[in-house]
């Protein structure tokens, strides 16, 4: 991306588009990895013009032998801002019939769906959400299941409100900000085992789709 404001300032548009305002509370969920670290950073920049309360969430699945390690990093990042943060420890079902995968994100959802918020913000972007419709397809989903992620879905009877600002973007451009801006972030070790059904989509199917 050449010009370093211009992911700023698209972040920006979606956060106006959904109508995020004055005093409202923006929960960014912080894995620790690149795509949470760069919309971290970029909702920092942005809070002075949209003056929402901004916190953050991360959630410790406790899969990594380094899980601890992320969440320390995500607590020093938080601390050095200025901006609250929240630890969350769960159990992820190892049994789960839907494999590890589905279970370290229905633990992480449900999890999130805890915070006391008006939006919880997410790091998916382009890549992602190739890889989720590829994976339902090939898990033979229906229509409704092949729908794409929104940028922005408004709070349901319950829980916050979802963002996705950074939807428009690959992975490659948000890397390319990340370290223009000079930040650093962790990769996770598991990110390249292809027997992950997301990761072998990632790796296998998605370079030769594009």
């Amino acid at each position: 991306m050449s010009d370093p404001d211009q992911l700023v300032e698209r972040i920006a548009a979606v956060l106006h588009a959904a109508g995020v305002a004055a005093d409202m509370r923006l929960c960014c969920a912080l894995s620790g990895g690149v795509d949470s670290v760069v919309l971290f950073e970029a909702l920092i920049r942005l809070q002075p013009r949209f003056a929402y309360r901004l916190s953050a969430a991360h959630v410790h699945h406790g899969l990594s032998p380094h899980a601890g390690d992320w969440a320390e990093a995500c607590v020093v990042r938080c601390a050095r801002a200025g901006v609250p943060l929240q630890v969350f420890q769960v159990e992820v079902d190892r049994l789960h019939p839907d494999g590890v995968e589905a279970a370290a994100r229905a633990a992480r959802r449900a999890a999130l769906d805890t915070v006391d918020c008006d939006w919880l913000a997410f790091g998916h972007h382009q890549d992602d959400q190739a890889e989720t419709l590829l994976f339902r397809l090939l898990r033979g989903t229906g229509v409704r299941g092949a729908a794409a992620m929104r940028p922005a879905t408004a709070a349901a009877s319950a829980g916050p409100g979802r963002l996705r600002p950074l939807l428009a973007l690959r992975r490659a451009e948000i890397e390319d900000w990340a370290r223009r801006a000079g930040l650093d972030w962790i990769e996770d070790e598991s990110y390249a085992a292809l027997h992950f059904t997301r990761n072998a989509i990632r790796h296998r199917l998605l370079p030769v789709a594009q």
